[in-house]
């Protein structure tokens, strides 16, 4: 109240007659000149602050703070950007563990692919000298049955030349036996032994056991001559 009384009051003094001229501007007044151009510029000054006061006291007027209710809405907005930045940090902890778990998975599929790489190659180089090994034996085995065959035709070379003896032996034999004038059975009975021979011939024979009739020929013939047949012996 008493604020707007002082107000009247100055803006009662700048209304009175010889004060404020309307259009006149505000400003600091010069003291110069006569005593009647300061009393003057003093008025103005005083209107000037007279304007300057109901200008801030109108101000305050229409201002309406509550402090109170100006603090819980900073407080509230407060907490909601801290809970929001608490959940950024803890989303970005998240993720940080979240990457070093992805790094660790990667080295360890690393590793893990190094590894398997290592096992492929010991698997190749095995397989490669499983193959070579298998080369080798197949070789082995042609170069046995390739000897096996050879002793084969060998024995059936000798065979073939034993056979060829005995009967070149046989005819000499039988061209002996007819100079003589006597034959092989003749031969044989003018000797015991060679006639217990030619019985167990018989024996076996009749137990049927006896060899085919070449064969039989040759022994009678060599028991007949006596001559000793030398076989080679096989390889």
């Amino acid at each position: 109240m008493a604020s707007q009384k002082n107000a009247n009051q100055v803006t009662n003094v700048c209304q009175q007659p010889s004060s404020c001229r309307p259009g006149s501007q505000r400003g600091t007044p010069t003291l110069c000149g006569s005593v009647d151009d300061q009393h003057s510029d003093l008025r103005k000054a005083l209107c000037d602050m007279s304007y300057m006061l109901s200008d801030a006291y109108n101000s305050l007027g229409k201002h309406r703070c509550v402090p109170s209710s100006c603090f819980e809405a900073y407080k509230q907005a407060y907490h909601q950007e801290h809970r929001k930045l608490k959940e950024a940090s803890e989303a970005n902890r998240s993720l940080g563990k979240m990457n070093e778990w992805l790094k660790a998975e990667s080295d360890h599929y690393k590793l893990d692919s190094a590894a398997m790489r290592s096992r492929l190659q010991e698997r190749d180089t095995s397989l490669a000298n499983l193959g070579s090994r298998v080369e080798r034996l197949d070789r082995i085995n042609r170069d046995m049955q390739e000897a096996h065959d050879e002793a084969l035709r060998n024995a059936a070379d000798r065979i073939v030349n034993q056979d060829r003896k005995i009967d070149e032996l046989l005819a000499q034999i039988k061209d002996v036996a007819a100079i003589e004038g006597q034959s092989p059975a003749a031969l044989g009975a003018s000797s015991p032994g060679k006639r217990r021979r030619l019985d167990e011939h018989e024996l076996e024979q009749e137990d049927g056991m006896g060899e085919d009739g070449k064969d039989r020929k040759r022994r009678q013939t060599m028991a007949a001559s006596g001559v000793k047949l030398e076989c080679a012996p096989a390889e």
